[in-house]
């Protein structure tokens, strides 16, 4: 095989095992969400803005995994479009806006000013395949605000490097725990 060769195939394999960590660590996440009374935007969904076409191998490899959730409607286990509270887990591959880009998660909670459909204020805050425009360090370990941003009523986030989160003790103690936190208190207030 041509050195060529084998470096494709080394770079594919690292990416895909770098991939299963990142799979892990949503599913983690994901998890507790669900038992928390939380509920995917998009069900499985997880990135956008890909290609398959052959004119297009900027777009082949996923830039950032995005996981948005809202609360349940009912028991049916749909998500609520236009619920007040929203709650985010993104992974950014290439954040562009940080001194040394390397993966990130950035992860936080939002509520709107009116129960409308969340996508328009929520995408374009928390889900950007450079990484998010508010976001120029990591780790922030402290809840951030965002204001001044439309007809979101808050939005705070946390960051830290995808390496810091090496098991589900972690995940759980630096993400989950402060995020049900954050969840709790903003539910008391809306609901």
């Amino acid at each position: 095989m041509s050195q060529l060769g084998e470096s494709v195939i080394s770079a594919i394999n690292f990416l895909n095992d770098f991939f299963k960590d990142v799979s892990k660590l949503i599913t983690v996440v994901e998890q507790e969400m669900t038992n928390n009374g939380l509920i995917s935007l998009y069900g499985s969904g997880s990135f956008w803005d890909q290609s398959a076409t052959h004119y297009l191998p900027g777009k082949w490899i996923p830039r950032y995994i995005a996981r948005h959730y809202v609360e349940k409607l009912g028991d049916n286990a749909k998500p609520d479009s236009e619920s007040a509270l929203l709650v985010f887990f993104n992974v950014y591959l290439t954040p562009m806006q940080i001194k040394e880009p390397k993966p990130i998660a950035v992860w936080g909670v939002g509520s709107q000013n009116e129960e409308k459909n969340c996508w328009d204020n929520f995408y374009k805050i928390a889900t950007n395949k450079d990484g998010p425009d508010f976001l120029d360090k990591i780790t922030i370990t402290e809840w951030n605000a965002i204001d001044d941003q439309r007809q979101l009523k808050e939005f705070k986030y946390k960051a830290i490097s995808v390496a810091e989160l090496r098991n589900e003790q972690e995940v759980k103690k630096i993400v989950i725990d402060p995020l049900l936190e954050e969840i709790r208190k903003l539910r008391e207030v809306n609901y």
